[in-house]
């Protein structure tokens, strides 16, 4: 809820709060990048929670592992020596492809580090005003849970 709008789907909300905040590009390649980089992060965000909530998790956790490494080089690539997704400027994707990279370093910790671009990336983020203030607070401090209880990964703090 914001004022009197309602609304519901994490892609409607993202959108819409990128377009309140001007984070959704200035320029039509920042606009396009944001709206690819997006749709790749809730491909891989899907394909990962499938994972995590499959009741077979402990088997098709080999082989996401052995996926991960593709799916990390494609950022790599895509950010490329870009400060943001969206070039110089921040944009709403980022923030989903920060979470969802922060999460996958908590499945396979040290999984980032062969990527020194994306390194640098999440210590970018990581160096956001707001951000940093708030992942300096308790709740920041606090890894996890990443999923629901019924989940059989990050169902729990850790």
């Amino acid at each position: 809820m914001d004022g009197d709008v309602k609304m519901t789907e994490t892609s409607a909300i993202f959108a819409y709060l990128g377009r309140k905040h001007n984070l959704c590009g200035s320029t039509e390649e920042a606009r396009i990048r944001n709206d690819m980089i997006y749709s790749v992060t809730t491909s891989n965000r899907s394909a990962f929670v499938f994972m995590c909530y499959n009741k077979e998790h402990e088997k098709m956790k080999g082989p996401f592992l052995e996926s991960l490494g593709g799916r990390l080089e494609q950022y790599s690539q895509s950010l490329g020596k870009r400060d943001f997704f969206g070039g110089s400027e921040l944009v709403y994707a980022d923030f989903c492809v920060y979470d969802l990279l922060d999460i996958w370093n908590q499945f396979e910790p040290g999984c980032v580090e062969k990527h020194e671009n994306l390194k640098a990336y999440l210590a970018r983020i990581e160096a956001i005003p707001s951000i940093k203030k708030f992942l300096e607070s308790e709740a920041g401090m606090k890894k996890g849970p990443f999923n629901n209880k019924i989940a059989q990964w990050g169902n729990q703090t850790l």
